[in-house]
């Protein structure tokens, strides 16, 4: 039974912005967009063309739209979702295959240069089997 099973994990990067930059609909768009091209290939996973999905989400009375991405992979899937009101970004990467550490510390420098001086950056790792 075990020879069966399937070693990946899921990682998490949490963003909190400083300020919100997610507040235009078109930025928000961009940057989800930006995100999934782009998180995991520094992760050294495969998207699969043609893949990728970007939904708007309204805000309950705020007048502000989220947005929740998500892109295939060869290895699994990656999913980006925006909380304006919350100036809040979350990145899920799944993986049936192992993610180098030093990967994880590339993304984790992309999103801090990408995203500074308004992010920090927290990262949540999930094994399963």
């Amino acid at each position: 039974m075990s020879e069966n099973r399937i070693n990946g994990e899921t990682i998490g990067f949490d963003v909190y912005l400083s300020e919100n930059i997610l507040e235009r609909e078109a930025t928000g768009y961009s940057i989800v967009r930006g995100l999934l091209e782009n998180v995991p290939k520094i992760l050294g996973l495969k998207p699969i063309g043609g893949s990728m999905g970007i939904f708007t989400v309204p805000v309950n009375g705020t007048g502000l739209v989220g947005h929740t991405g998500m892109i295939g992979l060869l290895e699994s899937h990656c999913c980006v979702h925006t909380w304006p009101e919350k100036r809040y970004i979350r990145i899920e990467v799944s993986s049936c295959k192992r993610i180098d550490v030093e990967d994880v510390k590339r993304a984790i420098e992309y999103l801090s240069v990408l995203f500074q001086p308004e992010a920090v950056v927290r990262v949540t790792n999930m094994l399963w089997q």
